[in-house]
């Protein structure tokens, strides 16, 4: 596998768990967009594996919405232990 063909997946990979991470807890695109004080088309072209947040962005996301990375590469929340 290619650097650019790893990049890619991992940019799919992170668009799937950010919807369905926005998904399981009942969020509208807009409104993780507002939560997050980041654009709507920020959001969709994130979903749409567009682009990718940096890395400084991801964590903002994670910090406003209280996912972790390891759930955001996995696609769904981890059972509450």
């Amino acid at each position: 596998m290619t650097k650019t063909e790893y990049y890619e997946k991992l940019v799919q990979r992170m668009a799937r768990g950010i919807k369905s991470l926005r998904l399981a807890d009942g969020m509208s695109q807009n409104k993780l967009a507002k939560k997050c004080q980041i654009s709507l088309y920020t959001v969709q072209k994130w979903e749409q594996g567009i682009s990718s947040p940096s890395y400084p962005t991801m964590k903002w996301v994670l910090h406003c919405t209280g996912w972790t990375e390891r759930e955001l590469l996995r696609g769904q929340r981890d059972a509450n232990i």
